[in-house]
């Protein structure tokens, strides 16, 4: 789970700890293998490929969504 308004990942919850902001799952397709990462993975865990700028794409379109 991760939220969108502080950007910090929690393991268990709906609402974030430490803002009470509604967290949202915290996994995105890699652009090029299409597996589920984690939102704070730098690069893929299944084809090895960087993947930190669709992570921070992936946060941009999350608090756009959510007015964050």
């Amino acid at each position: 789970m991760y939220c969108p308004k502080c950007g910090l990942g929690s393991k268990r919850g709906s609402f974030c700890s430490e803002c009470g902001t509604q967290t949202v799952f915290g996994k995105f397709p890699c652009p090029y293998c299409k597996a589920p990462n984690g939102i704070d993975n730098k690069f893929c865990e299944h084809c090895g490929k960087p993947i930190q700028e669709a992570s921070n794409e992936f946060i941009r379109q999350v608090r756009k969504e959510t007015g964050r």
